[in-house]
């Protein structure tokens, strides 16, 4: 799974070079109030995403779907039926604001609460992984 999550570091120079001037202050809120929330909410929030203009989805492996949003530098991933964690979205929104760096993760379910702490775990290492790969890539 972790590899098929890797930011490349030609995406990263990409957008590096429009991140740079964007600025970091403070955590973007969540779009829910409680991690916990019905799947009718779930099913409205994947909606709302995918009909975003300028979103791309994709199919990214172990019943996951992953759409993502260049103007706003937001990835999203929804679980689909057979994930341990479904139904779920994680949101990863990239922070750049030098030397600041970040990915400000959230997160929703209407599934296991065991499963679901386990996925954004992974997430989250993978989070760290992509920061120390940007960071690399950074003016100095």
């Amino acid at each position: 799974m972790k590899a098929s999550l890797r930011i490349s570091v030609a995406a990263l120079q990409i957008v590096m070079v429009w991140a740079y001037t964007c600025r970091a202050d403070s955590p973007i809120a969540p779009e829910f109030t409680t991690a916990k929330v019905t799947a009718e909410q779930l099913q409205a929030y994947t909606a709302q995403v995918e009909a975003m203009t300028d979103i791309q989805c994709h199919d990214i492996g172990a019943n996951q779907r992953q759409c993502s949003s260049d103007s706003q530098m937001t990835i999203w991933t929804f679980t689909r039926p057979g994930h341990p964690a479904h139904p779920a979205v994680t949101r990863g929104i990239l922070r750049v604001s030098p030397p600041y760096v970040g990915i400000d993760r959230s997160g929703v379910y209407a599934g296991d609460d065991g499963a679901f702490a386990n996925w954004i775990k992974e997430w989250v290492a993978v989070d760290v992984h992509n920061v120390a790969e940007f960071k690399k890539h950074l003016p100095q």
